[in-house]
Parts: structure tokens; sequence; C-alpha cells
């Protein structure tokens, strides 16, 4: 059984099982956090979210209000992880990994067969591509969380990066996804993993300075939420149009675009913002700052 091997594990997220433990339910209880650890009842349904991908010190408060939402709904068969590609040159738009992931928690199990009937479609769209995936933390980020907010026994994930295409590539893919899980008789959810805004001479983009930080945070809140009306609002043009107009350093735009089609295809009616902050928040610094954002589709 080939395993992917976790890349920041002790870096992003504690290598040792207990304190991983303790972590997340920080990431839950601390004032950041949606407060509570979630409740099991498992009503509703929840067809994705975008969560943050940074490490769990900086967003594991934000991203614990859409694993409480999963937590708290109606679990699927998969789990559609769409990732962003941070370290490699893309060959294709969409890259696959067949092999299962381990964490601290163990191992997570990739649904070999949902990913084998795409790639017998032999499309110029995606193809597997373990090399970018084995260094790429996008994706390793989330399976804790997720293993702790579902069965993990049960647990099966399809792990996707997405790189900038076009909307009629976007389009033809989530079709893609959909046709499959309809094939395979698979419910699914769809998970977008994105930082937001990345401002700062760290980042190369300043597009506003502010002689204090009370008003550059007005200002990054400002430009991050108008990226989050057109996502939660299923607005794909407006986003794309919001990010070539300023330029935004989302490191994750083309897995959320996917995400949004996928999900209104799937019939969500409903995005709604659940949190939003910055790293300023945790570190009391503004010049060099990166946004967080959970959004659910329900």
């Amino acid at each position: 059984m080939a395993i992917r091997i976790p890349i920041v594990a002790g870096q992003f997220y504690p290598s040792e099982k207990s304190n991983l433990e303790k972590s997340i339910r920080q990431s839950f209880t601390e004032k950041l956090g949606p407060g509570t650890l979630p409740v099991g009842d498992r009503k509703g349904k929840v067809y994705g979210v975008v969560v943050p991908h940074a490490g769990y010190i900086f967003s594991g408060q934000c991203s614990a209000y859409a694993y409480k939402k999963i937590a708290e709904a109606s679990l699927p068969d998969i789990f559609i992880i769409l990732g962003a590609n941070h370290t490699g040159r893309e060959t294709k738009p969409f890259l696959f990994s067949l092999k299962d992931f381990e964490t601290p928690f163990g191992i997570v199990r990739t649904n070999k067969n949902f990913i084998r009937i795409l790639l017998e479609k032999n499309s110029d769209l995606f193809e597997q591509n373990e090399k970018i995936h084995e260094r790429e933390h996008s994706i390793e980020v989330q399976l804790p969380f997720l293993q702790f907010v579902t069965e993990p026994k049960k647990l099966e994930i399809v792990p996707v990066i997405v790189s900038q295409t076009s909307l009629k590539n976007y389009e033809a893919f989530s079709d893609l996804i959909i046709e499959t899980a309809k094939k395979l008789n698979k419910k699914i959810c769809v998970i977008a993993s994105s930082d937001m805004v990345h401002y700062g001479p760290a980042y190369g983009y300043m597009p506003f300075y502010e002689d204090s930080d009370e008003k550059l945070k007005k200002k990054i809140y400002d430009l991050d939420r108008e990226a989050i009306s057109n996502i939660v609002k299923f607005d794909v043009l407006g986003l794309i149009n919001f990010v070539d107009r300023t330029k935004t350093t989302i490191c994750g735009i083309p897995a959320i675009i996917l995400s949004i089609l996928i999900c209104k295809k799937l019939g969500s009616k409903h995005g709604s913002l659940e949190k939003y902050y910055t790293s300023g928040e945790i570190l009391d610094n503004y010049n060099n700052v990166v946004g967080y954002t959970s959004i659910v589709f329900e």
C-alpha cells in the first residue's frame, strides 16, 4: 500500500497524537473558535466548505467553524479535497494522488476507484502526479481535522491539486466529478483549501498603506470580504473579475472556483461566512498579514 508521508507534522500541527488532539480541541474552544466542540447530531447536509491551510496556531480556530458544521451534518461517502499548488510546476490543471495519506491519527484512505474511473478518460485536464502531492501541504493539513470530526475508519478522500485554468475547464471537471459520484452512487462533500489575501512586503503585495494598524486591518478585511461576498453568492464570474482587478494573493482561487461550481451543481442553495480573521489578530502585528476564512455551502 503506497503511503503519502506527512511533510508538515511538527510544523503546521503537532506530530504527536495526544498533542494533536489537544490542539484541535483548543481550536474549537479558544476565543476565536466556535466556543464548543461539535455535537454529533448529524442533521442536514453540507455540500462543501472553504477552509484555510496555515499552521493550526494561526488558522485552526477559523477552520474549526467549517469542521463543526461537517461534524454536525450527515456524513458523505467521500470528501473531495481541493488543494493549492505551492511548490511544483503544474503539468495539467487537476492533479490526483492515488496514495493513502498518513497523519499522526493514522491512515486516511484515498478512494482509488473514483480516481481510476476519471483517469480512464485520458483527459488533457488531469493526471496522477505523486511528485507534486508529496511536496504540497494544503491537503495534508485538512486531514487531522477530518479525522477528528468523522468516523476515521470510514473516511475516504479524493485528493486533487487544482491550478489556474479557464472557466470552461473548471466547468468540465466539475461535471466529471459529479458524473463519477453518481456512477458510483457516492455522496460527496467538497473541501476547498485556501488562505485569503497575503498582504505585506514578505508577500510582495501592498495595494494600500495606512499609518495605523486599525486602518490597515479595516482595508485588509474589506478586501477579503469583497472576495467572500462573491463566494457565498456562488458568483464565479464576480470572483474572477475581483481577482483580475485587485491582483489579490488568495492562494487557492482555483480550488474555490471549482468548489463553488461543484456545490451549486450538487444542489447547494446557500453559502455562509462562518468566520474570518487574520494572522494580525494572532500576532498583534499587521506588517505581514494572511487572512483566513471559513465558508460553508449548505
